[in-house]
This record gives C-alpha cells, sequence and structure tokens, in this order.
C-alpha cells in the first residue's frame, strides 16, 4: 500500500510525495515495483473517480528528479498503458536499476521522454546513456524524446525548477521561450 505524506494533483498530471526515509527503498528497484502497483491499482484510479481527468495514457505524464526521475521512468516503461510521458530529471539511472538494459531489449511502447541533466556531474552520464538507448531503440529526437545537458547545473531543487518549463512544452506540444529570456 502507498505510504504518502501529502498528495499534489496538477491535472493532468499527478505526483506522490513520500517520507524520505521511504525514497531510497521505494525509488529504485525491487523497491519500484511495489510502489508502482500501489500508484496504478490504488492512486491513480482514486484521483480519476474524484477530478475531472484525462485518463488515457496519451494524457498522463509523471515526472520526477534524481530517484524520482528513475521511478517516473520505470512507471512510464513497465505502465505503458496508464502513462504515456514520463519527465526525468537529473536521474540515477544505473543505481539499483535495470532501466537501460529494460529500453536496449524489451519490446517498445508509443510513449515520450524527457531526460535532463546538468554537466559537469549531475548523473550526466547515465542520463545519456539513456538517451542513447532510447535512440538506439528508434525514439526520435525532438518527437518521442528530448534529451537536454545543461552546463554547471547542480543536483538541486532550485535547478530542476529553473528548467521544469522544457517538459511540460514537450508534452504540451506548445515549445516556446520563458517570459524572462524574452
Amino acid at each position: 500500500r502507498l505510504n504518502t505524506t501529502s498528495l499534489q494533483v496538477p491535472v493532468p498530471l499527478f505526483k506522490a510525495l513520500l517520507n524520505d526515509a521511504w525514497m531510497p527503498q521505494d525509488y529504485t528497484s525491487p523497491g519500484y515495483v511495489d510502489f508502482g502497483k500501489a500508484l496504478v491499482t490504488e492512486l491513480k484510479p482514486a484521483i480519476d473517480r474524484r477530478f475531472r481527468t484525462l485518463r488515457k495514457a496519451e494524457h498522463t505524464a509523471v515526472f520526477g528528479s534524481s530517484l524520482g526521475g528513475v521511478v517516473s521512468f520505470f512507471l512510464a516503461w513497465e505502465y505503458p498503458k496508464v502513462f504515456g510521458m514520463a519527465g526525468c530529471m537529473s536521474s540515477t539511472f544505473s543505481w539499483r536499476d535495470d532501466l537501460i538494459d529494460r529500453v536496449l531489449f524489451e519490446k517498445r511502447a508509443n510513449q515520450r521522454f524527457y531526460l535532463d541533466s546538468g554537466w559537469p556531474g549531475d548523473n550526466y552520464e547515465v542520463t545519456q546513456a539513456m538517451a542513447h538507448a532510447l535512440m538506439l531503440r528508434g525514439y526520435l529526437f525532438g518527437q518521442d524524446m528530448l534529451y537536454f545537458a545543461f552546463p554547471m547545473a547542480v543536483h538541486d531543487e532550485h535547478a530542476w525548477a529553473a528548467r521544469l518549463h522544457l517538459p511540460f512544452q514537450f508534452f504540451s506540444g506548445k515549445v516556446t521561450r520563458p517570459a524572462n529570456l524574452l
């Protein structure tokens, strides 16, 4: 069962926030398997019953940063009929997961992925490896997937907030420049 401490529902997206003590356990393999089942069988159906949502996968995304990016990718990969998009920022791919191998060797689904990281550091190498794995499997840059590396960006909420508009724009199909850059 889901052990949530708070819930935010920016329709059509949702995010469950867990107690930090559970994060390494729930956001890595094999813990994210149970976490994913709980999201798909308990939380998302409850949200869909309570709120007016667009329920199809093509309208449903998961987002996360660091380990949250890993679990977001896992959710979209494991449940393509539920989550059609995953935004993964500074994700710690390959730390207690086999997601790159799964992308390379499992059947490809019709999904879209946004990946980014800071550079150097900030999980740059593993995020780049995941982006290359997706492209090797036929995901097209700018269409099915988008990948950026941001020079000198660090691994924290301020850096992720500064670029959060990018996956929203990519998934909505409405790419614009932030007002302060015009």
